[in-house]
């Protein structure tokens, strides 16, 4: 009776220990397990889209924003509008 008792509180304290685990990878930012659909989700994005000398994304509200530059440099103009985007 008392290994059974034992036995239930040790399964209890791995529990908790996990959980508390969990949760400090969580405030951490880190995923404490990654699945596969998330993974799978990540290896599938696409590269951003290219117009002129800009590389651009669509952004979740619908607008585009810039996320990177191949021309050579110098005085560089922005564009209002990229990709039929604000």
């Amino acid at each position: 009776m008392l290994k059974r008792i034992f036995a239930a509180l040790l399964a209890a304290a791995v529990v908790v220990a996990g959980t508390g685990t969990v949760a400090l990878a969580a405030e951490a930012g880190v995923p404490a397990v990654v699945s596969e659909e998330t993974r799978q989700a990540e290896t599938r994005k696409e590269a951003p889209a290219q117009e002129g000398d800009f590389q651009w994304e669509e952004t979740e509200d619908g607008t585009a924003a810039i996320t990177g530059y191949t021309g050579e440099g110098g005085a560089v103009e922005i564009p209002a509008v990229i990709g039929g985007k604000r």
